[in-house]
């Protein structure tokens, strides 16, 4: 297992074999979980021969970043765009849950050459808590991507 950190950046990831294939998956767990809640999605990815990233956000799992300051989505997501630069990713699809899912959406905002696709599981609602203010919020992010298919 390794820890990677660079910079403000600090979290932890497992060291999985490299699969083949161009595409990374990278799986961003949900609020208060870790990597290993997509052991199971890793094994059907791999069969499928698809290199896949999995870590623990900043202050969960593993981690260890003990800044108090950086506990934000707009860190974490940081975090994980560092880390798919670091690991010299060209072509992902990120794919997040719960709040896992936000932080996928921003790093595609901050990530555009690297990143092909997005997967949203069980999206964590707007502050608001109106679904639409969420909904409204992904589409027009999407069409900002130029995702054509969603």
């Amino acid at each position: 297992l390794s820890k990677s950190c660079q910079q403000d950046s600090c979290i932890y990831r497992p060291l999985w074999r490299r699969a083949g294939g161009s595409v990374v998956v990278a799986l961003v767990h949900g609020f208060t979980r870790n990597g290993s809640d997509w052991l199971h999605q890793i094994k059907w990815f791999r069969d499928k021969g698809r290199r896949v990233i999995t870590l623990d956000l900043r202050g969960h799992g593993e981690s260890k970043c003990l800044d108090n300051s950086g506990y934000n989505m707009n860190a974490m997501a940081k975090d994980v765009g560092t880390l798919l630069h670091h690991l010299a990713v060209t072509s992902a699809i990120v794919v997040g849950h719960s709040i896992g899912a936000r932080i996928a959406t921003e790093v595609a905002l901050r990530s555009p050459d690297i990143i092909i696709g997005v997967a949203l599981v069980d999206s964590s609602r707007s502050p608001a808590r109106d679904p639409n203010v969420t909904i409204n919020y992904v589409k027009a992010t999407v069409d900002r991507m130029g995702f054509a298919d969603f």
